[in-house]
C-alpha cells in the first residue's frame, strides 16, 4: 500500500487499531472505573470461620459403624472357617437387633410388609442352626440375607410396594444397590466420631493415658509372671493364640462390615431412597417392547412344532411314565435317568423363552398374540416338568428317597408353580410376583422345618422292610437320628442293621464339632445315641 493511501485511509485504520484494544485500555484515566474501597468489616469477614458442615451421622452411627467393624470378622470365622451351627445362627440374629435398635433410633418404622421381612429374615437366621443338612442350612442363609435388604429398604420406602410390577428392580435395588451405594458409609461413620470435638479429645485422653500405664502394666506382668505359674501358662495361651491369621481374617472381613452397615445405613438415610417407581421403571421397559407381534408369532412357532412332534413321536414312551410301566429294553434306572435333565433344561429355556417375548414383545390392544404364545408355551412346559417328575417318582419307587432327589423334586415344583401362575396371570391381572414371592418362600420355610432327611429315612425304612432296599442313603445328616434310632429297636433283622450302620456314620458327623458348630439335629443325634 502506498503512503498516499495510507493517508487517505488513516481515520479508518486508526478506528480498526483502537477497537482490538480492550474497552479499559481505551478508557481516559478519568474515565476508568474506581477501585472500590476495602470495607471496614473485611477484617471481621476474613476472621471469621466457615461455617461448619453437618457431620456425616450422629453419635449412635459412629457407635454402631464401630461395632459393625467386627462383623465381617465374624462372619469368615463362623460361615466359612466353621460351618454354620447355633453360633452362626445367634450372629445373625444379633445383627438384626443392631439393625433394629439402629433403625429406632432414628425413628425408621416403616410400613407393615417392613415387619414381615423382619420377621421373615429372623425365622431363616434360625433355620440356619435347625438342620444340619449343608444346603438347607445355605438356603436358609441365603433368604435370611435377602429378606434382611427388603426390610431395610421397607424402612425407608414405606410406599414400596415389595414384589410388585417392577420386582426384578426393585428387589434388586434393595439387595445390591442400596449396600453398594452405601459402601463407604461404614467407615466414613466409624471416623465420624474423631471428628467431632468432643469425641477427638476424649479418645485423645483415652490413648495418652493406654501409654502411660502401658510400661507399669508390662512390669506389673513380668512380676506376677515370675510368682505364679498358673498366671504365666494363662498368659502364654492369650498371647499365642493372637496370630497373624486372624488379623487377615479381620481384613478380609471388611468388606462384609461394609456391606451390612450399609444395608442398615440406608435405611436411615437418602441413599436408601428408591431411584425409581414403578411408573416411570414400566415407562423405560415400554420403550424397550419394540418387536411386533408377528416376529414373536415367527420367532415362538418353530420351537411350538417341535414340542408337538416330539410328544407325538414319544407318546407311549411319556404315557408309561405315569402309569409306573417300564417301557421294553430299559431299567428303572436307565428310564428314569434318560433324559430326565434334558427335560428339565428344556422348561429353564422356556422360561427365558417367555421372560424375553414378554419383555421385547409390543403392547397393542388385547395383546393376543403375546398371551396365546405365553399360554402354549407354558402348558407344553409344565406337561414336560409332569413327564419329568413321573419318572422320578418311578424311580423313588424302585430305589428309595435321598436328598438330591427330594431337592430335584422340590424345585420342579417351584418351577411347574411360576409357569402356572404366568397362565392365570394370561386370563385375570393379579400381583403375580408377590404370590410367586409367597409360594416360594413357603416352600423354602417347609423345606427347612420340616425335617426332609427324617421323612426320607421314615420312606426308606419302609422300602428295607420289603426287601426293595437294603441300606439307608449315605447323604443323610444328623436330622435323620430319631428315625435311626427308631429303627435300631426294630425286630426286622436287614432293618435294624441297616440302622447301625448309618448310626456309626451319623455319630461320626454329629459327634466331631465343636459347640459353636452344631446344630439342633446334631445335639439330638448326640441325645438318641449317647446311651449306645
Amino acid at each position: 500500500m502506498t503512503p498516499d493511501e495510507l493517508s487517505a485511509n488513516y481515520p479508518e485504520n486508526v478506528e480498526k487499531v483502537q477497537n482490538t484494544f480492550p474497552e479499559n485500555e481505551k478508557a481516559e484515566p478519568s474515565e476508568r472505573p474506581e477501585q472500590s474501597e476495602p470495607s471496614e468489616n473485611a477484617d471481621t469477614e476474613k476472621d471469621t470461620p466457615p461455617a461448619e458442615q453437618p457431620p456425616f451421622c450422629s453419635t449412635s452411627e459412629s457407635v454402631f459403624a464401630l461395632i459393625f467393624l467386627f462383623t465381617g470378622y465374624t462372619f469368615i470365622k463362623l460361615f466359612l472357617q466353621h460351618s454354620c451351627g447355633i453360633a452362626a445362627a445367634l450372629f445373625l440374629i444379633a445383627v438384626l437387633i443392631l439393625s433394629a435398635v439402629l433403625a429406632k433410633l432414628r425413628k425408621a418404622d416403616g410400613s407393615r410388609s417392613s415387619k414381615l421381612y423382619f420377621v421373615l429374615s429372623a425365622v431363616f437366621a434360625l433355620g440356619t442352626c435347625v438342620s444340619a443338612n449343608g444346603l438347607i442350612r445355605f438356603m436358609a442363609f441365603c433368604f435370611a440375607a435377602v429378606y434382611y435388604a427388603m426390610w431395610a429398604f421397607a424402612l425407608n420406602n414405606p410406599e414400596w410396594k415389595g414384589f410388585g410390577e417392577s420386582a426384578f428392580h426393585s428387589v434388586g435395588e434393595a439387595v445390591f444397590g442400596v449396600p453398594k451405594r452405601n459402601f463407604t458409609a461404614c467407615p466414613k461413620a466409624a471416623c465420624g466420631i474423631f471428628r467431632r470435638k468432643s469425641g477427638a479429645k476424649n479418645v485423645g485422653y483415652a490413648v495418652a493415658g493406654l501409654m502411660l500405664s502401658l510400661p507399669i502394666t508390662v512390669v506389673v506382668c513380668i512380676l506376677l509372671m515370675s510368682a505364679d505359674d498358673g498366671f504365666e501358662n494363662m498368659l502364654g495361651r492369650i498371647f499365642d493364640s493372637i496370630s497373624l491369621t486372624e488379623f487377615w481374617l479381620f481384613l478380609i472381613g471388611l468388606p462384609v462390615s461394609f456391606l451390612l452397615f450399609g444395608v442398615i445405613f440406608g435405611a436411615v438415610s437418602s441413599k436408601g431412597k428408591l431411584r425409581t417407581d414403578e411408573a416411570l421403571y414400566e415407562a423405560k421397559n415400554e420403550k424397550m417392547r419394540v418387536a411386533p407381534p408377528a416376529l414373536v408369532c415367527a420367532f415362538t412357532a418353530p420351537l411350538l412344532i417341535v414340542y408337538v412332534l416330539f410328544f407325538f413321536s414319544q407318546l407311549g414312551y411319556f404315557i408309561s411314565a405315569f402309569g409306573g410301566v417300564l417301557p421294553e429294553k430299559f431299567s428303572a434306572s436307565e428310564y428314569a435317568r434318560r433324559g430326565f435333565f434334558e427335560l428339565c433344561a428344556v422348561a429353564v429355556i422356556n422360561l427365558a423363552v417367555i421372560a424375553a417375548v414378554n419383555a421385547f414383545c409390543r403392547r397393542d390392544g388385547k395383546n393376543t398374540a403375546l398371551k396365546t404364545v405365553t399360554v402354549i408355551l407354558s402348558v407344553f412346559t409344565l406337561i414336560l416338568i409332569a413327564t419329568a417328575e413321573s419318572k422320578m417318582l418311578l424311580y423313588i419307587d424302585r430305589f428309595g428317597l435321598t436328598s438330591k432327589r427330594v431337592y430335584t423334586s422340590w424345585a420342579m415344583f417351584i418351577l411347574a408353580a411360576v409357569f402356572v401362575l404366568i397362565i392365570i396371570s394370561r386370563f385375570k391381572k393379579f400381583r403375580a410376583a408377590s404370590v410367586g414371592a409367597a409360594v416360594i418362600t413357603i416352600a423354602s420355610l417347609l423345606l427347612c422345618f420340616c425335617n426332609a432327611d427324617g421323612l426320607i429315612a421314615k420312606y426308606d425304612a419302609k422300602l428295607i422292610e420289603k426287601g426293595v432296599m437294603t441300606t439307608f442313603p449315605d447323604d443323610l445328616s444328623a436330622d435323620a437320628a430319631p428315625t435311626i434310632r427308631e429303627c435300631l429297636e426294630s425286630d426286622d433283622q436287614d432293618l435294624a442293621d441297616a440302622a447301625r450302620y448309618s448310626r456309626i456314620r451319623l455319630t461320626t458327623m454329629a459327634f466331631g464339632k465343636e459347640w459353636f458348630e452344631e446344630t439342633v439335629s446334631d445335639i439330638i443325634a448326640f441325645e438318641s445315641f449317647k446311651e449306645r
